[in-house]
This record gives structure tokens, C-alpha cells and sequence, in this order.
């Protein structure tokens, strides 16, 4: 967790001297296992478990965890990959790759490909707007109300298996962005007990609350692209206008749009 909150990263790759390259471990995993932890030790408490022991729980264990990491975060490809087999493997949601070639590797995500489609692509998606693309269409927005525990927000990630949430106000409005990321602020007992907090005021007290990042249907690509990469997010929420949102556009939306 040191690791992830001190470098700004949210995956790192496992390695065993026995069994060589095991896969990624990241932020979703670690923070299934806190928010389920009484669940994985068959502890009936649906508060926070009085005990912290799992805070030193080895990454091995914790990658059996998420379902995501085994199948869709776990690629290894060489250097010679072309972009577009890339493109198409994350356009399914895988969100990272390691590339490697004799003893050098290297990691490539989707952020990555997003940031080089903005700058190279000449196609004229970007100058469309969402609804054109067909980007803008209603979706299930996954959400927690504002005044909801930091640690029923981040079981509500768990639950919905996405990677972030909106957090609305009692009018329903967007107030804010709770993502599995959030958790790499939990590094001892005592941020671990923040979990009971509401969810604004668990991200206000690590100093990690900020914005959503919200387009309209009338946005183009290009300034939806922009706003995402600028945000150093992976979505954007997209709003009426006047904060009520009905859908989202993703990493993983974009480069399937451009690859097919």
C-alpha cells in the first residue's frame, strides 16, 4: 500500500523466484480483500473488524481474490505486439499489459493508448460528439449517496465489480468520484478506522476529493479525451447539464470505438 500511495501507481507486477512472473496484483484486489475482509475470515461483523492483522497479509493471497486480476489483468505480450492486436484486447477491459523481450519489461495501459490515439489520430472522431458515436446512450451508473460509509462505497465498487463509483447528493446529483484507487490512502490502523467515515468526508480527510470530471452528450471525443487524460482518470461521467448523470464513458469505450 506504501508502495502504491508513495509512487502514484495503482498495479505492480508479482514475482516469485520459483514460479517466475504470477500476474499483477492492484488496487481493486487489495481493496476487495479490506472491504470483505470479515467475510474472508468468516468474522460476523459488518463494521470495521477489530483487528488489523490483515494490513500484513502477503500479495500472494490477496490475488485470488478479484476475479479481476486473474483473467483480465494478467497479459504478457512481447515488444513486436501490434497496436491495433493491443487495441483490441483492451477494448474488452483489460486495462494493463506487460510487455517484455529478453529481460526488459514494460508496462503498458490503457491510459497509454488513449494518450497516443489523442495525439495521432487523424480519422475526425475526436471533432464528433458523444451522442454521434454513440458514447452517450443511458447506462447503469453504479453510485453511492453521499452520506454512506467510505467502506459501503468501496463494497458497492466490489459488488458492482467496477472500478469507481458516483457519489451522489440527496437530490441525486454528482458530487464527487469514489474509485478503488482511493484505497492506497490506508496504509496503517488508524486510516483503516477512517472507513467508517462518509464517503466525503473519508476523502476530504486523506485530501484525495476532488471533481468528477463530467462531459455532456454534445462533448466531442476530443475534449471527453482531453478532460480524462488531464484529470488522470479513467472515465467520465457523462451529466444533463445540471449534475444529474445517466451514463459514463470509459478508457475502455474509447478504444473500442477507434479499433472497430
Amino acid at each position: 500500500m506504501k508502495l502504491f500511495r508513495d509512487s502514484g501507481i495503482v498495479a505492480a507486477p508479482v514475482f516469485s523466484n520459483d514460479e517466475g512472473w504470477l500476474g499483477f496484483v492492484n488496487v481493486f484486489d487489495i481493496m476487495s480483500y479490506i472491504a470483505f475482509f470479515t467475510h474472508f475470515h468468516n468474522e460476523a461483523t459488518e463494521g470495521i473488524p477489530e483487528s488489523f492483522a490483515h494490513l500484513e497479509t502477503q500479495v500472494n493471497k490477496v490475488l485470488s481474490i478479484s476475479t479481476e486480476t486473474a483473467s483480465q489483468l494478467w497479459v504478457g505480450y512481447s515488444f513486436e505486439e501490434t497496436l491495433g492486436s493491443i487495441a483490441s484486447r483492451m477494448s474488452s477491459g483489460i486495462h494493463r499489459m506487460l510487455l517484455s523481450v529478453d529481460d526488459e519489461a514494460r508496462l503498458l495501459t490503457q491510459t497509454d493508448i488513449v494518450k497516443f490515439i489523442y495525439e495521432h489520430d487523424k480519422s475526425g472522431l475526436k471533432d464528433k460528439p458523444l451522442k454521434e458515436l454513440g458514447l452517450a446512450d443511458t447506462k447503469k451508473i453504479c453510485s453511492v449517496n453521499v452520506n454512506s460509509s467510505a467502506l459501503v462505497g468501496f463494497r458497492t465498487i466490489y459488488k458492482q465489480h467496477v472500478s469507481a463509483i458516483a457519489i451522489l447528493d440527496d437530490k441525486g446529483k454528482i458530487v464527487g468520484t469514489l474509485s478503488s484507487s482511493d484505497v492506497r490512502v490506508l496504509v496503517t490502523e488508524e486510516d483503516l478506522m477512517g472507513l467508517s467515515l462518509t464517503v466525503k468526508e473519508f476523502l476530504e480527510k486523506n485530501k484525495i476529493f476532488r471533481s468528477p470530471i463530467a462531459v455532456t452528450a454534445n462533448s466531442t471525443l476530443g475534449d471527453t479525451m482531453k478532460a480524462v487524460l488531464d484529470g488522470k482518470v479513467h472515465r467520465a461521467w457523462i451529466d444533463d447539464g445540471e449534475g444529474a448523470v445517466y451514463s459514463v464513458v470509459t478508457l475502455s469505450d474509447i478504444i473500442r470505438l477507434w479499433y472497430n
